[in-house]
């Protein structure tokens, strides 16, 4: 009965440190892509196509919706959508799923893949749910430089910070 005690111990003693350790390269991308405070000066989605010619742009979007899955499980990159204007955000009881002015906007409005990468230019390997923690109908900002393809109506954000609106 003593040897079983003692078994168990041990291999308790072994498995009770094994859960996931985050890498701290992970925490090295936050620091260097998170904005801490909401930045002014956000455009739509629809004004960041007519100013994707290379130059920083400022969008204000939500997390999900447009063409295709939110998420790429492999790499910190993600599609947002163009959020609810910024008069119904917040607002007590507005739900955009439900009001038909936010709706016919969010319908009509382009698709835009925001993606974020390494110093060397690589796609960042993780996924941005656990990278930073955003999960779909969040709001956020994205600061970063774009393109935009007429064929596809994809607007493609190189993004160089993000900042968390509303969860």
């Amino acid at each position: 009965m003593r040897n079983r005690i003692l078994f168990l111990f041990c291999l308790l003693s072994l498995f009770g440190g094994c859960g996931f350790q985050e890498p701290t390269q992970w925490k090295e991308w936050r620091d260097q892509f998170v904005l801490k405070d909401n930045p002014e000066g956000t455009i739509s989605i629809s004004e960041a196509i007519t100013h994707s010619g290379g130059d920083e742009i400022l969008i204000m979007a939500q997390v999900g919706g447009g063409k295709g899955d939110t998420f790429d499980n492999k790499v910190a990159s993600f599609l947002v959508s163009e959020a609810s204007d910024k008069e119904h955000l917040g607002k007590p009881g507005h739900d955009p799923d439900g009001c038909p002015f936010c709706k016919q906007k969010l319908a009509n409005a382009p698709t835009v893949t925001v993606g974020f990468e390494t110093n060397d230019g690589k796609a960042i390997p993780v996924d941005a749910r656990k990278l930073f923690g955003i999960k779909k109908g969040d709001v956020v900002v994205i600061k970063g430089k774009g393109s935009y393809e007429e064929s596809t109506k994809m607007l493609t954000l190189n993004a160089t910070g993000m900042h968390v609106v509303s969860r």
